[in-house]
Parts: C-alpha cells; structure tokens; sequence
C-alpha cells in the first residue's frame, strides 16, 4: 500500500512537471520493489525514474539508473534500449549532452536540451552544485543488480610474515557492448595497504616487492576493458606489516570508476567487502566459471619461520640417579641481529609416576636441592647474525 501511494504521488509530481519531487519519490520505492522481487513494477518505475534524471539534468541520478537499465537483470528491457541507454551513460560521464528520452512534454524536453548544454559549457570547477553535483560519486552496487559483478578472494587463509598476500579480483559485465573502466582499486582495514592495490587501466607491472631476493610484481598487467559475459581476472599483492602479525588484513570494499575527474566526470561502482551478486536479481545467468568463484575477504598474518636452528646433543644414556648433560646449540642464520632472546628448555608432561621425580637445572645442584624445575629459561639477549651460543643444562632422572 504504501509503495502504490508514494509512485500515485511520483506520476501526480511527474505529470504536472516537478521531474525532481517525482525522482526523489521514485528513488524510495526502487528498493522495496527490489527486496521484494517485484520485477514487474521496478522495470518501468527505473524507465520513468530516468526521464526524470534526464529531464533534470540530474547527471549523478542519470548515471545511477542507467546502470541498472542498462544491464540484464530489467525485465522487458531490448538490447537496443540498453545499448541506447549505456550510450547516453557514456556520454553523460564524458561531460556531453545524452540523447533526448522518448516520450517527454515537449516543453520539458526543450528545457532538458537547455540544462544540459548550459552543463556541458560550464566548467567543471564553475558547475552549479545543484545541477552537476560534484565531479565524481559513488554508487553502491550492493543497492541494485547493476551492468558489473564483482568478486574478491585472497589466495590463503593465512600468510606467513615473509610472504606476499596475494589477492585476486573477479569482474563480469552484463552491458550489451564492451565497456572501459578507467581504475580499480582495493580497500583494507589496514589503510596503509590501500596504495598498493589500484590499477590503472593499461599500467604495466610495478616491480616493487623484494621476496627473498627477487623482485615481483605488486601489480599484475592491467586491462579495464571488460567484455560482456567474459570474467576478467585482477591479480595484486603486498606485503604485511610486522604490527599485523597475528591479525586479520581485511577487504572492506572494492571500487571500480567510470569515467575520470581528469577527462569529464567520474562514476565510481563501490562494492563492500568482497563483493558479490546482488540477493534480488530476477534472474540468475548460468556462467560455471562465475559461479565457482568463491569470496574470502580475510586472511590472517601469521609469524614467519625462524631462521635459527637449535640442536640438543647428548649422550645416552641417562643413568638413574645421575645428572645427564644436554648441550643446546643455537646457530642464528637471520640476516639481521634477533633481538630479546629467551631459550626455554623443559620437560614434557610425565607420562608415569616414574618419572615424575625428574627435574632440569642449570647447574648441578645436590640430589636434595628443595628446587627442582620443570623448565628452565635463559636469557640470551641480542645475537648477530652467525653466532652461534651453546648452553649446557643438567637433567636428573628420578631415582
């Protein structure tokens, strides 16, 4: 009931003239009418939704509903009328004057045709904020079933210290013809990451991480030119930061532009997290490739593997009732110095009585001694690469 009153209310505003009141109204009912599947009404409530944007020269809203029109999820919507539409979308972005919508109040017509002229004259910094808006906005996809599906996923559910995360990105157009896309870009909840993750469209690869010696590439060879039904494949990585060692690095959204503020104006396509197809779409294409593609906006930081190797040399065997000398050798093969050093030696839970009696100890007190330790930890500082410390420790077997 309430949807029905508030478009009555959009066609009453649209019918006298008002194309503002009657977008904004519009705007509010494109939601529940998604979320319900109420595909046969959302189709001609978007066709009316963007004679208003363009008979307001309202290029943002224009853009907005033109993505959705322009896709294949509308029903009753010809691939002419899509093509037309993303056209128009083109030029809109580019700063040109879209071709005149069918079926409009001449009058209102003519005055559209003047709007977006006096638009496309004006320059960008001089535009009416109420008529262009600002440069660029963003869109978010999750909203709509738009003319782009995206999906994000890092390679592994943890990466070690030492090693590059790696993550991919999955774009697939539904447009009727190939489109252009001027940049991608990755958001984490680390923002120092961010930098790392934006493609141009046709940058080469950046040669700027250092992995064991050799350079990769933090970039993989960029072509924004995504072809309909194609699933196009984005590789990035980077590396972690010592302070994210035992955290979670996290994608918080990914953003895909249309258009650029340099050239005209710029659309920017925003989806959250790791992306993926929007719960309201009225029909699902069969793609098995898209479909296989799994989302994983996470991964954990874990610490990387040591480079020090510990040797324990002894010689059997261990007599009852007399202390057994272990020797630890500790060889650093870091090639920095390891700083705060500690060396841990215990014993293991016994597994009988009989051993319970058993005890370590640095030194090599009297059978008696009121002390006896399960462990032992030595602090050894700071070593520098190549040293090499030997400590010997006393081990009594139980009587």
């Amino acid at each position: 009931m309430r949807q029905s009153l508030l478009v009555e209310m959009a066609n009453e505003y649209f019918s006298a003239g008002d194309f503002s009141k009657a977008l904004t109204l519009f705007q509010r009912v494109l939601w529940d009418y998604r979320k319900e599947h109420w595909w046969q009404f959302l189709t001609p409530t978007l066709t009316t939704a963007l004679k208003c944007a363009y008979l307001t020269a309202d290029w943002q809203q224009y853009v907005t509903v033109g993505l959705e029109l322009a896709g294949k999820q509308p029903i009753g919507i010809s691939d002419e009328e899509r093509t037309r539409i993303l056209m128009n979308m083109i030029r809109v972005i580019s700063g040109d004057p879209p071709e005149p919508e069918s079926n409009c109040e001449s009058r209102a017509m003519d005055e559209a045709v003047r709007l977006w002229q006096e638009a496309a004259r004006k320059e960008p910094d001089q535009m009416d904020m109420q008529q262009s808006g600002e440069k660029f906005f963003v869109i978010p996809m999750k909203e709509m079933a738009g003319l782009v599906q995206c999906k994000a996923h890092f390679s592994q559910l943890a990466v070690k210290a030492d090693s590059p995360v790696v993550l991919t990105v999955h774009l697939r157009s539904t447009a009727p013809f190939p489109i252009r896309f001027s940049k991608l870009s990755v958001f984490f909840n680390n923002e120092i990451y961010n930098q790392h993750c934006v493609i141009a469209d046709g940058q080469s690869a950046v040669q700027d991480l250092s992995v064991g010696g050799s350079e990769v590439p933090a970039v993989s060879s960029a072509d924004l030119y995504l072809v309909p039904g194609k699933v196009s494949n984005y590789t990035l990585m980077f590396l972690a930061l010592p302070e994210d060692v035992n955290k979670q690095v996290e994608i918080t959204s990914v953003s895909l532009d249309l258009g650029s503020v340099l050239s005209g104006r710029c659309a920017v396509l925003s989806w959250e997290g790791g992306g993926g197809d929007a719960g309201f779409e009225p029909f699902a294409e069969e793609n098995e490739e898209w479909e296989s593609l799994n989302i994983q906006p996470r991964t954990q930081i874990v610490p990387r593997d040591p480079l020090i190797d510990l040797e324990l040399q002894h010689q059997q065997p261990a007599l009852v009732g007399e202390f057994y000398a272990i020797q630890a050798v500790l060889r650093v093969k870091e090639a920095a110095p390891v700083r705060d050093t500690k060396l841990l030696l215990g014993l293991r839970e016994p597994s009988s009585e009989a051993t319970q009696g058993t005890f370590v100890c640095l030194d090599k007190p009297s059978p008696d001694s009121e002390r006896r330790l399960k462990y032992v930890s030595i602090d050894l500082g700071s070593l520098d690469p190549g040293t090499e410390v030997a400590d010997v420790h006393q081990l009594l077997p139980c009587n």
